[in-house]
């Protein structure tokens, strides 16, 4: 008489939550999250990315258009490389002739950073040669536009995160609130709100941060009370 086989029971397949299929089926929501996470990361080694301070000024470099890079140096060899731009007093766009290498994870000015938590000279980039290297162009005032479009994401991130905290922080209560008694303060609850809804966002921000004054913290708080 055979005797069964015995067959070893299959484990159960993990089910994938709806929300991460979702996620992953979107080229949008995955486009989204890594602009997001380059943002974030920018903000987060903004000194480490820009090649300069973002307020050092360089009057001959006044509206200096972004620099070509070339990927072949005066001889041939590969690697990346690039010419001095500088503006003459006529106000016209003057290219030097001698090729200088770009370097990967130089020395450069120091920089402090996350309240001191973080000190080094270190940079991604930069110019073995005595001339700046503008990626992507100077302003009027000579300040490399990397430089402070990478240290603007720090303080756009910190304005966007600080002002939902504070909108969250006064809104989700006064709601609750609101919604359970109900009654008198609800009723007043609704109208101080439509009230600040009958002004723009902006334009309620901009009242604000002229009643409160300027400064990157009352910026913040004129927009957390706007998104409240």
């Amino acid at each position: 008489m055979t005797q069964p086989m015995q067959t070893t029971p299959t484990p159960a397949r993990r089910e994938v939550p709806r929300w991460r299929r979702r996620l992953f089926r979107s080229p949008l929501a995955i486009a989204g999250l890594v602009f997001i996470g380059v943002f974030v990361l920018v903000a987060a080694f903004a000194p480490f990315i820009s090649p300069y301070s973002p307020v050092e000024q360089n009057l001959r470099g006044t509206y200096v258009p972004p620099m070509r890079v070339e990927f072949r140096g005066p001889e041939g060899q590969p690697g990346l490389w690039v010419r001095e731009v500088s503006r003459t007093p006529l106000g016209q766009i003057e290219l030097g002739q001698e090729l200088y290498p770009i370097k990967f994870f130089v020395r450069g000015e120091p920089w402090v950073w996350w309240g001191g938590l973080l000190r080094s000279d270190l940079h991604l980039f930069g110019v073995d040669g005595p001339i700046k290297f503008y990626l992507l162009g100077a302003d009027e005032q000579g300040r490399d536009i990397l430089s402070r479009l990478a240290h603007g994401a720090w303080i756009s991130l910190s304005i966007g995160l600080i002002a939902v905290a504070i909108g969250l922080s006064v809104g989700v209560p006064v709601g609750l609130v609101s919604g359970y008694f109900a009654g008198t303060f609800d009723l007043v609850a609704q109208r101080v709100v439509e009230v600040m809804l009958s002004f723009p966002g902006i334009l309620l921000a901009i009242v604000l941060v002229a009643t409160l004054g300027t400064g990157l913290t009352n910026v913040m708080i004129a927009v957390g009370i706007a998104a409240i």
